[in-house]
Order: C-alpha cells, then sequence, then structure tokens
C-alpha cells in the first residue's frame, strides 16, 4: 500500500471510528430517555393528585421513582458535560437543561424523604415544564407516535395533564389531538378560562416550535377564535397571531439553513420583527414571532455548537424566554445570559447579556419589602460582571 493509499485509510478509519463513537452515544442518550421516560411515566399520575403523592400507602413506590429519576438525570448531565449527545442535535443547551434537570431532581428526592411533599411535588411539576421546554426546542429529534404504549394511569389523566405529559415524552401529535379537543370545547373554556389559554399557548408552542407549521398552527387559532366568548386581551392577541402565522405563510425563502451566516441573519431577522411587535413587556402580540426566533436560535446551537455567532445565539435565545417565560419556561433566560458571558467574556455582547441576566435577578428578588437579594447570588452577579468586563 503506497503512502497516498495507506493516509486515505487512515483518514477513513478515524471517520469510521467517530462515526462509531458518536453512534454509541446516540444510543446512550436515547436509552437514558427511555428510561427517564418511565420513572416520568410513574410519577406523573400521582403529581395531578395531592392527596395521592402526600399518602403513605404511595410512599415507597414514589420515593423509590424519585431515587431512579435522580440518578438518570445525573447520567444525563454527565454525558451533556461530556459532549455524548445525539447525533441531530449538538445544541449546548442540553447541557444548561440538564444542570437543572439534576438540580431539581436531587431537590424534589430530598424535600420528599424530609416530609416536604408539597414543595417536592411543586418542584417536580417544573421538571416536567423544563422537560417540554427542551424536547420542544425545535424540530430536531424522533418524534414518537404510539399513543397506544401508554399507561392507563396516564390515560386516566386530566386532559391537560395528559396532554403536557405527551409533550414531555415527545408524543406530540397526540399532544396536539388533546390540545385541540380542549380548545374546541366550550363548556371546559367556560368552567377553566385560565387552563383554556394556556392549552392555546402551548399547543401553539408545539405546532410553532416542533412542527414549524404555519397551516397548523393557523388552524389553532381559529379554534380558539371559534370557542365562544373570549376575553378582549386574548382574543386580540388571537388577531395578532394569525396575521403572523398568514405572514409566515407567504414566506418563500428557505435558503436560511444554507450556512452557518445565512442561518443567523435568519435569526437576527425574526429576532428584530419580534421585538418591534412586542409593544408591552409582559404582552403577547408577538408571541408567534419569539417562538419562531426561539426555534431558529436552537437550530443555530445544534448544528454550530461552537459557532462564531454562538455568544449571539445565547443572547438571541434567552431575549426569547425571558418574553415567553410565563408560559412555563421559569427563569430559562438567566441560563442563556449566563452561557453567553461564559462564551465570549469581556465582550459587547457579554455585556448586554450582564444587564439582562442582573436586570432578572434584581426583579425576581424584589417584593413589596424591597430587594432582598441572596449573598451567593450577589457573589454570582460580581463573577459575572468581572467576567463581562464591566
Amino acid at each position: 500500500m503506497n503512502k497516498k493509499n495507506h493516509s486515505l485509510f487512515l483518514a477513513f478509519a478515524l471517520i469510521l471510528s467517530l462515526f462509531q463513537a458518536r453512534a454509541e452515544d446516540s444510543a446512550q442518550w436515547t436509552e437514558n430517555m427511555k428510561s427517564l421516560s418511565q420513572a416520568f411515566e410513574e410519577l406523573v399520575p400521582l403529581l395531578s393528585n395531592p392527596k395521592e403523592f402526600s399518602s403513605p400507602s404511595n410512599k415507597e413506590k414514589i420515593e423509590k421513582s424519585l431515587t431512579t429519576l435522580s440518578k438518570l438525570s445525573h447520567e444525563v448531565k454527565k454525558n451533556a458535560e461530556m459532549k455524548k449527545l445525539p447525533v441531530h442535535d449538538q445544541d449546548p443547551s442540553l447541557q444548561i437543561l440538564s444542570e437543572s434537570l439534576e438540580e431539581d431532581a436531587g431537590r424534589a428526592l430530598s424535600e420528599y424523604k424530609n416530609g416536604f411533599y408539597s414543595y417536592s411535588r411543586s418542584i417536580l411539576r417544573t421538571v416536567v415544564t423544563k422537560c417540554i421546554a427542551c424536547h420542544s426546542r425545535s424540530s430536531s429529534g424522533p418524534q414518537f407516535t404510539n399513543g397506544s404504549s401508554l399507561s392507563e394511569s396516564i390515560k386516566s389523566l386530566p386532559p391537560l395533564d395528559r396532554a403536557q405529559f405527551n409533550c414531555a415524552t415527545r408524543r406530540f401529535d397526540q399532544a396536539l389531538e388533546e390540545y385541540k379537543a380542549l380548545i374546541s370545547d366550550r363548556s371546559y373554556k367556560e368552567k377553566k378560562e385560565i387552563r383554556w389559554e394556556k392549552a392555546v399557548r402551548q399547543a401553539l408552542f408545539v405546532a410553532v416550535r416542533v412542527k414549524e407549521d404555519p397551516e397548523l398552527s393557523l388552524q389553532i387559532v381559529s379554534l380558539a377564535m371559534k370557542a365562544g366568548t373570549t376575553p378582549h386581551f386574548f382574543y386580540e392577541d388571537l388577531k395578532k397571531w394569525k396575521a403572523s402565522l398568514i405572514a409566515w405563510q407567504k414566506e418563500k425563502n428557505k435558503n436560511y439553513f444554507k450556512n452557518e451566516d445565512t442561518l443567523i441573519q435568519h435569526t437576527r431577522d425574526l429576532f428584530e420583527v419580534a421585538q418591534k411587535k412586542q409593544k408591552f413587556p409582559i404582552g403577547h402580540s408577538a408571541e408567534i414571532e419569539y417562538l419562531r426566533t426561539s426555534a431558529s436560535a436552537h437550530q443555530y446551537l445544534s448544528r454550530y455548537p461552537n459557532g462564531k455567532y454562538l455568544a449571539e445565539a445565547f443572547y438571541i435565545a434567552g431575549s426569547s424566554y425571558e418574553v415567553l417565560s410565563d408560559l412555563d419556561l421559569w427563569y430559562l433566560h438567566e441560563n442563556y445570559y449566563e452561557s453567553c458571558i461564559k462564551v465570549s467574556p469581556k465582550s459587547s455582547i457579554a455585556k448586554k447579556c450582564y444587564h439582562r441576566y442582573e436586570s432578572s435577578v434584581y426583579l425576581g428578588y424584589s417584593g413589596s419589602g424591597g430587594v432582598f437579594i441572596p449573598d451567593s447570588i450577589k457573589s454570582k452577579l460580581k463573577t459575572l460582571r468581572t467576567m463581562a468586563g464591566l
């Protein structure tokens, strides 16, 4: 074998070994996800019933499931830290979310063991919503369709809880069917207006970010507009969302996935439109645009985890999540601002991220009696401020 052929052989062998390693990483990640799903399937039915969750008769079962959840969360975090991620999804967000998952799962177990059942249950409910946020970042990844595999206890959950479980375990088609049925149910709307509005927004969350389908999104908006008398402010939001979706339908340029530069420019364009349409900080007029912006930012992060615009993608994702935070996304935006600072210290974008992070922290710790920030958070703010170059 001559030197040229030998070099080609070695290069091919290296590529093959890397591909096999990545395939093994994906298989391990998938296996962990399946195990997490099973642990959730045991816990979620009890989460919807406070009495059942605190009942002594369920203590052994719940503690066992929480222990499993905590161990699996640690494995997921370890894989994310070692970059053992799915081949189709290299989004650094997986490490951010896995760290949060491990922390919450550990706290839920600790609080449950200490007898604080209500607090443990509330933490677990945030875990479910974080799973939804992670699995619905964009259209990347598998979407499971076998609804018959659900246990009877899951099938007997209240419709909205069942829809959320389906989202958390990537059964998006089943979740959308549940959401659409709820949105069309006038009786449900009259009795549970807030949960009905939540169903509408969560359905759009899936239709826009996961399905990337303006026609499907319009169906959801149309169902909501036909569901009977709706509060004026929400009906106005529906009209704005409809206009945004019609505009999306008319878009023809699909070349933004061509390369890194075109994808980040598409993300910037969406972000600019969203900012212009957002009239009030806590309003929802630009919700469609922010959902699309966050999905595009995640597409960038997934395809270019070490890209030259990484800090900017973190900043745009954080800004989007800050507007969308009342969709049960909690303080996810702070994680993205922090990541922005860390990947591009002392830069202009790091300074912007720090200011947004600091503002969010102060808002979160303010109340009628003033602002009381724990010493540990003050220390973190000081560290990030220095890192940002301020």
